[in-house]
């Protein structure tokens, strides 16, 4: 598993970077299966045949590995601004997928197999600009493109229980994180320094500089919508027992998208220093080191802030019901079948009150805002 990373310059303001990095990790170490898939038991396949699930365990997978490969350049465009612009591939082998053995002995089974794959590739723009005097500035853009057999080890279950003598699903499809566009900055704007303490307050024959130390960061995220698969008929069993339609998909999967998802964060904060101060000694002399340094207290900073997480209290949908393809309304109520429920419900109305009711999830929508006063202590 090498990794290799080297950078040179091309000229007096250009730099030219690239690396190839192969990483391996067990099956099961992230979202793409479950540390259970490899743990093997007899009792399992003693009793294969009476088993309701017929989903086996496979302690012999390999090991999940990601191939990831960037090249890229930054370039200088005036004193304190530079722009880099990289291209990136990312190849994941050997990653988890349900696998269907068909006439198998004793019996028709599933299992997991090392047998999905998938890529990610795409091109990154940042513009980076160093501080000037209060303000420091940067923002990227990113263009991705996310394929692969499949998003998770059970992505394809449906469609093997749906058709007949199929063992495996190997189509490219979109990923669950396939997130074609995705822009994010940051502008911060502090007081710091000896020569930059900001306004100045005289009261008396003192000089107080109250924005000392003290800054406001704004940071912001754009991103365009993630896929996800529209089914044709609404799905309600767990809403109302007894109502347990077949999910069918419309379309192909993850052939529709989520809507963009936009957020500001603001932070406001201000240092003040303790300490720091030279000692004394009895006659009011500045103690030295013996080295002609002066020995100063220990000084502690306290950082005071203010965050506003979502600072626009943005309702960023993060999940939608895939028949309707909203967020509060699974589509259900304007069905056929949703009416006749309706029609046959002792009180219709609260019948159809009760079912939206239980659809509002807020879930689907991201955290509102919220405000965090805190002090951070360092020493």
């Amino acid at each position: 598993m090498p990794r290799l990373s080297f950078s040179f310059p091309i000229s007096g303001e250009a730099v030219f970077f690239a690396h190839y990095d192969v990483l391996a990790q067990r099956p099961g170490q992230t979202g793409s299966a479950s540390s259970s898939l490899l743990a093997g038991q007899l009792a399992e396949y003693y009793y294969l045949q009476n088993s309701s699930t017929i989903t086996v365990t496979n302690p012999s997978l390999r090991p999940e590995r990601t191939i990831d490969y960037e090249v890229g350049f930054k370039q200088k465009l005036n004193d304190f601004m530079a722009l880099s612009i990289s291209a990136f591939y990312r190849e994941m082998r050997d990653l988890i997928q349900l696998t269907n053995f068909t006439d198998a002995y004793p019996t028709s089974y599933s299992t997991y197999s090392n047998i999905d794959f998938s890529t990610v590739k795409g091109f990154t723009f940042a513009l980076n600009m160093i501080r000037m005097r209060n303000l420091r500035m940067s923002a990227s853009y990113t263009l991705q493109f996310a394929s692969g057999t499949g998003s998770s080890f059970s992505s394809s279950r449906n469609a093997l229980n749906a058709v007949d003598g199929f063992s495996a699903i190997r189509a490219l499809l979109p990923l669950d994180f396939d997130q074609r566009h995705r822009i994010s900055g940051n502008i911060d704007y502090r007081f710091y320094g000896d020569d930059n303490k900001g306004p100045a307050i005289n009261i008396g024959e003192k000089t107080f500089y109250p924005l000392s130390n003290a800054g406001a960061n704004l940071t912001f995220y754009f991103g365009s919508g993630t896929p996800y698969s529209v089914n044709s008929l609404a799905n309600s069993a767990d809403v109302q027992s007894g109502i347990n339609q077949n999910i069918q998909l419309s379309g192909t999967p993850n052939g529709s998208r989520l809507p963009g998802q936009l957020r500001f964060d603001g932070k406001v904060d201000k240092d003040f220093l303790i300490g720091g101060k030279a000692k004394l000694d009895a006659e009011g002399n500045a103690v030295d080191d013996g080295k002609g340094n002066t020995v100063k207290s220990k000084q502690f900073a306290f950082n005071v802030y203010l965050q506003v997480l979502n600072l626009l209290n943005t309702k960023n949908v993060l999940n939608v019901y895939k028949t309707s393809g909203l967020p509060l309304d699974d589509g259900y109520l304007n069905t056929g079948v949703g009416q006749q429920a309706v029609n046959a419900a002792i009180n219709g109305d609260a019948f159809a009150y009760l079912y939206s009711l239980r659809m509002q999830n807020p879930g689907n929508y991201s955290l509102p805002r919220r405000i965090r006063l805190g002090v951070q202590i360092s020493f």
